[in-house]
Order: C-alpha cells, then sequence, then structure tokens
C-alpha cells in the first residue's frame, strides 16, 4: 500500500525554540557578580554605623538586641527579594549567571572577613613587637621556640590534637561495637553509659572554665 504524500502545509512545525544566549564572561558580567557579592555586606555596614541607637551605651542592651534582629532579619530578607527581582530582569542565562554569587557571595565576604582577615592579620602582627608599632621580624618566633614556658604550651596543644580526637574516635567505635553486638539488656546499659557524658557535660564546662578564671595574684600561688 502506498504512503500518502505529506505537503508541508500539513505540517505543523511552528517556529523555532529560542534559545538564550551564553553571557558573555567579560568585565560586566564579573563586575555584576561582585557587586552582588557587596550588596548586603555594604548594607550591613552601613546600618550600623547609620544607627547610633546600636552604639549607646545608655540603651538598654534589650531594646537593642530586638531593633537588631528584627530590622537585621527584615532587612536582609527585603534585600535578597529585591537582588532577586532585579536579576530576573536579565536575560534567563545572565541572571542564572549571577544569582549563585548573589545569594552564596555575601555569605562568603562575611565568613571571609571575620575568617581570614583575623588570621592574615594574626600572621603580621607576630612579626611585630608587643605594641604593634615596629616589626621585629622572627624574634618572637625565635623567642616562642627556645623558651620552655612556649614549648610546654605548644607541647600541650599538639597532644591534645592528637590524642584527644584519636581517643574519642576509639572509645566511640568500641562503644558502637558493644552496642551493636549485645544481647538488648546489656546494649540499653551500654547506650545508656554513652549518652551520660551528654548529662553532665555541662558540669564539666563550668569546673574548666572555673580554673580559666581562677587568677591567682604573685604570691598566691601558682598559676593553672
Amino acid at each position: 500500500m502506498a504512503t500518502p504524500p505529506v505537503f508541508e502545509e500539513e505540517l505543523d512545525i511552528g517556529p523555532p525554540p529560542s534559545i538564550d544566549p551564553e553571557p558573555a564572561g567579560g568585565p560586566a558580567i564579573w563586575l555584576m557578580r561582585v557587586l552582588s557579592m557587596l550588596v548586603i555586606p555594604a548594607v550591613a555596614v552601613l546600618f550600623f554605623f547609620s544607627f547610633e541607637f546600636l552604639r549607646d551605651d545608655s540603651v538598654s542592651k534589650v531594646w537593642q538586641v530586638l531593633v537588631a534582629v528584627l530590622v537585621g532579619v527584615g532587612g536582609v530578607w527585603a534585600l535578597y527579594w529585591g537582588m532577586d527581582r532585579t536579576i530576573s530582569m536579565f536575560s534567563e542565562a545572565t541572571a542564572a549567571a549571577i544569582r549563585p554569587f548573589a545569594f552564596v557571595g555575601p555569605a562568603m565576604v562575611l565568613l571571609a572577613f571575620y575568617l581570614v582577615y583575623p588570621a592574615v592579620n594574626t600572621t603580621i602582627l607576630s612579626f611585630q613587637n608587643n605594641r604593634s608599632t615596629e616589626f621585629v621580624g622572627f624574634d618572637n618566633y625565635q623567642r616562642i621556640f627556645t623558651e620552655s614556658q612556649y614549648l610546654t604550651s605548644m607541647r600541650n596543644s599538639v597532644l591534645w590534637v592528637i590524642l584527644v580526637p584519636a581517643a574519642a574516635v576509639i572509645i566511640g567505635l568500641a562503644f558502637a561495637t558493644l552496642a551493636d553486638r549485645l544481647s538488648p539488656v546489656a546494649e540499653s546499659v551500654s547506650k545508656s553509659l554513652i549518652f551520660l557524658p551528654m548529662a553532665i557535660s555541662l558540669v564539666g564546662a563550668s569546673v574548666v572554665w572555673t580554673f580559666v578564671y581562677a587568677f591567682r595574684p604573685e604570691g598566691f600561688g601558682e598559676q593553672i
């Protein structure tokens, strides 16, 4: 049986799908990415320095915290909403290239400010004198690696970093094995022993902080 001919006017092809061109990876895209990362941190800084209310010692701290939380949370939500609306005005490809920087970028900027900047600044200060007025080179490091009190502190820190995680992993693995292979009654006892330190951890922490703040002036015993 012969196949009937298909005429061109019978085919409902329709217009070709529109393809959103890839955004140019030029300076304009990167400029918008950087600006979207800095909008929220910049507004947060301006908010802090603009509101004298938040830095007035005579005002109740409770009111300061309430205003900071309410205005801060509401303002950040409004900023993210406005940024998303603004980014949506661009083409789909351009918006997809900018939106991750707009939503993740502010957190990365704040994280870098609170973690990376202090680390870099501390490294720079380590090459200065005790008043940070002039550079002394490696004198501080020479003192740390030659005097006994600093060597003792470094040794204790290294032992703490190595032994405590190792002991925690070994003991935790042992308890997990016991809890998995014992009888139901013994399993309940072992689980109680596992969770018991969580109930008394506050007591241990309070004792440690008591030692931390137990300053002893000269002539009243040895410092802990």
